[in-house]
């Protein structure tokens, strides 16, 4: 099971919309309280995923927690 889930918008469909959306993040609120996380913290993770950030190796990782750091910081202050 997953907590959260982030697909990009594809990039080959055309869309009405002026403006081009990011993609779409699922979240699964009961499995992230159940294993004590946070949900702003995860919806932050999901938009990184978005833009393009990973954590497949380490440094990817510890950028990507670094921005998540960052971002939190920001908007809890």
């Amino acid at each position: 099971q997953t907590n959260v889930l982030s697909f990009k918008e594809p990039e080959n469909i055309p869309s009405p919309e002026a403006e081009k959306m990011l993609g779409e993040i699922y979240l699964a609120p009961d499995y992230i309280q159940k294993e004590g996380g946070d949900i702003g913290h995860l919806t932050i993770h999901g938009i990184l995923h978005l833009l393009g950030y990973t954590h497949e190796g380490l440094r990817d990782k510890i950028k990507m927690e670094k921005k998540e750091k960052s971002v939190l910081k920001k908007i809890q202050d």
